[in-house]
């Protein structure tokens, strides 16, 4: 099926993260795109979402193998 789960962040206006089947899965993805701009010299304070009930085995599974927008990849921050 089609994905359902819009993740987005707020970065001068909203990025789109990507479209995932699960609401755990865009979840994931949102902590994964602010550990990407964090990683880029982003100074902004994200909260990250708390994912309950899930191993930390299978929430590194499931962080390795999300796919996040090309424009988080490539965001340019300037303080």
């Amino acid at each position: 099926g089609k994905p359902m789960y819009q993740a987005r962040i707020h970065l001068n206006g909203y990025y789109i993260i990507g479209y995932y089947k699960t609401a755990l899965e865009a979840a994931i993805a949102y902590n994964k795109a602010i550990d990407i701009l964090i990683s880029k010299g982003c100074k902004k304070q994200f909260k990250q979402n708390y994912t309950e009930g899930v191993s930390a085995s299978m929430y590194a599974d499931i962080y390795h193998h999300l796919k996040i927008s090309s424009k988080i990849m490539q965001y340019n921050y300037e303080a």
